[in-house]
């Protein structure tokens, strides 16, 4: 009755341990402990099966007058003579296994010289079964013969499963913990690749119009959270009024259709400066095929949208600095037959003009005029590259007047010429 006694003090310990520990190595050697100090036996410990070739149990925690024994001795729980031993046939039936008379019992002998040196005289030993898994055992020696009767080997028996039971929710507690430190860990991961990438994530609801702003989101609008909350009202607010019906239009569609959208647009900050972003968002259809909700994307376009406008004007560069190459392809050879044709002119009429008549004024206003057709050529065939420019000294503001006609056919219809002449007789080399 006394041990019996004992027993349920130690089990009702052990069951308080099982309530507060949190650690499972710190559960198995509290309830090794226990079983010594309250309940009277000579050693108790916890092995582990392990799926080794040699199905060896691995020893994690004891207590008690144990003196080397578990490093002298070697268990397994496999069906050979070293595995049919109180512990290795509890691990491999997965069933309480008692010897009460170590003296007598053949299958101890591997172990009984060492045992008897530590004066264990009967054993216990209890499976630790995680459902149909048996995960170790715990094995309880007792200092006299014939203990581990019927009930007392009942209660143990609940012991072990009240162990094993305890195991299995700090196992489970660790791999939730785990779960959700690896989870914030990848949402802070998550987090950083979005802002390093100046991109944010949103969710809207279109029954209640709730939103989900991530915090890259206020950035990118140049909005401070504060007491704000995220709504669609918000957003458009930060849209440039260039975009605002484009962009209404487009969403409202998008909604209709249940289909996914890809919009840019600018947004214009509170300090003035303008940036360009992209949004993508996708449905989330209810079973009726409607969508309910949109997730999506918003990144920073600006510096792409810049380069954009770089890479256009420098094609509208390229395409007017060809067509000038054209033009002065095209006016060298006009002009150089024009040139030629000059030349007939006024050979004659400098021929005509020696022979003084009623017809000189005539000659002398042809004369002029071919005169000011040949300097136009020449400078023609400067501008084509087509005739040596010989250096001379000219009126600077006569010259450029000259030359704003033909300059004003050849830029482009979007840029205006103003001429202001400054000094007044600017002669120039």
């Amino acid at each position: 009755m006394l041990r019996l006694n004992r027993s349920l003090q130690a089990i009702s310990q052990c069951n308080q341990a099982l309530i507060h520990t949190f650690n499972e190595m710190e559960l198995l050697q509290k309830i090794c402990s226990i079983m010594v100090e309250s309940g009277g036996y000579r050693m108790a410990w916890v092995g582990y099966a392990e799926n080794d070739d040699a199905k060896s149990v691995r020893p994690v925690t004891q207590a008690g007058f144990e003196e080397g024994y578990l490093d002298t001795i070697k268990v397994n729980w496999a069906d050979v003579p070293l595995g049919h031993g109180p512990t290795g046939t509890a691990i491999r039936t997965a069933k309480p296994f008692t010897m009460r008379n170590l003296q007598t019992n053949k299958k101890f002998k591997p172990w009984l010289q060492e045992a008897s040196k530590r004066g264990y005289c009967s054993i216990q030993c209890l499976p630790l079964k995680i459902g149909k898994e048996v995960i170790g055992a715990i094995t309880i020696y007792s200092e006299i013969d014939d203990a581990f009767d019927a009930e007392e080997t009942m209660l143990l028996t609940a012991l072990a499963d009240n162990m094993a039971y305890g195991i299995t929710m700090l196992r489970i507690r660790k791999a939730r913990e785990k779960a959700e430190e690896g989870l914030i860990e990848q949402q802070k991961r998550f987090s950083q690749a979005l802002e390093a990438a100046q991109a944010g994530v949103w969710e809207w609801d279109l029954k209640t119009g709730k939103n989900i702003w991530s915090d890259e989101i206020w950035k990118l609008y140049g909005l401070e959270r504060n007491e704000q909350n995220p709504s669609y009202k918000l957003w458009l607010s930060t849209v440039h009024p260039d975009d605002k019906k484009s962009i209404i239009q487009k969403v409202a569609d998008a909604v209709k259709k249940n289909i996914s959208t890809n919009i840019e647009y600018r947004v214009n900050h509170p300090d003035g400066s303008v940036r360009w972003l992209m949004t993508r968002g996708m449905p989330l259809l209810d079973d009726s095929g409607h969508a309910v909700r949109y997730i999506g994307t918003i990144i920073d376009i600006t510096e792409r949208k810049l380069l954009e406008e770089e890479r256009a004007n420098l094609q509208v560069q390229l395409q007017q600095a060809q067509k000038m190459k054209l033009v002065g392809q095209l006016a060298g050879g006009i002009a150089h037959d024009f040139n030629n044709m000059l030349t007939v002119i006024l050979g004659h009429t400098e021929m005509a003009l020696d022979k003084a008549d009623s017809t000189r004024n005539d000659l002398e206003a042809i004369e002029k005029a071919a005169n000011h057709s040949a300097d136009l050529t020449r400078q023609l065939l400067a501008f084509a590259r087509k005739q040596d420019v010989v250096v001379q000294i000219i009126d600077l503001n006569i010259s450029v007047e000259k030359m704003l006609s033909i300059l004003t056919r050849l830029i482009g219809e979007n840029i205006t010429l103003n001429w202001i002449p400054k000094a007044p007789h600017p002669l120039i080399k």
